[in-house]
């Protein structure tokens, strides 16, 4: 979400498995995704609006709440999703 608002990371029309000539396979050629630095960032916000949803109800302004949940599941939901991807890939 965060590099959606900021404009980093737009995505590219390059080949995904680098095939350029006729006798490039795919099988052998690893696709690598660049590093999510952003992913932390997004499940560190995650305690940060579990604060303010905890404040929000504590003060009563229940309208406001769903909202908040939003943000929270939506913010942890993005990052743990990015983060548990890039181990995916990672791998060998």
């Amino acid at each position: 979400m965060l590099e959606a608002l900021a404009g980093i990371g737009a995505r590219s029309t390059e080949p995904k498995f680098r095939i350029e000539r006729r006798g490039d396979g795919w099988r052998e050629k690893l696709y690598r995704a660049a590093p999510q630095r952003w992913a932390l960032l997004e499940i560190r916000a995650g305690p940060l609006l579990r604060w303010a949803f905890v404040t929000v109800a504590r003060a009563g302004a229940y309208a406001s709440l769903p909202f908040f949940s939003l943000y929270l599941f939506g913010f942890l939901y993005v990052g743990i999703l990015s983060r548990r991807t890039r181990a995916r890939s990672a791998a060998p």
